[in-house]
């Protein structure tokens, strides 16, 4: 490989890098939950849940429009986590009939509120 190749090939390198990272933020995670199975994937990464690898199944309810779902599962011997989003049109109790496990509900809607105003307080105070 020439020097004036090369010159062509690391910023090549680089933008290749930067586009996949904009199509993985552009394109967000897709969750298909079942009774038997819970299915994710995103980008070139896929995978899926067996119900009976999930040891536990956390809902956390932030505000009306920001929800969080947690699930703890085995995966080649291995305790995981899963970290996703729950989006706002998403019926949380039709949602909940779907876990394959009985899901542990956490309401934290007022540690939100004051956590949000704090940060705005600090923010004004600047």
């Amino acid at each position: 490989m020439t020097f004036w190749q090369m010159i062509f090939a690391l910023p090549g390198i680089l933008l290749a890098v930067v586009a996949h990272m904009v199509l993985l933020t552009l394109i967000p995670p897709y969750v298909t939950i079942r009774n038997d199975r819970i299915q994710y994937s995103h980008g070139e990464n896929a995978f899926t849940i067996k119900s009976t690898s999930i040891a536990w199944i956390q809902v956390t309810i932030f505000s009306e429009s920001l929800k969080r779902l947690k699930v703890l599962h085995t995966r080649n011997g291995k305790s995981r986590i899963l970290r996703i989003g729950i989006a706002s049109k998403i019926s949380l109790e039709e949602l909940v009939k779907l876990f394959p496990v009985e899901p542990k509900v956490l309401d934290a809607r007022a540690k939100w509120t004051t956590k949000q105003k704090q940060q705005v307080t600090l923010t004004d105070d600047a």
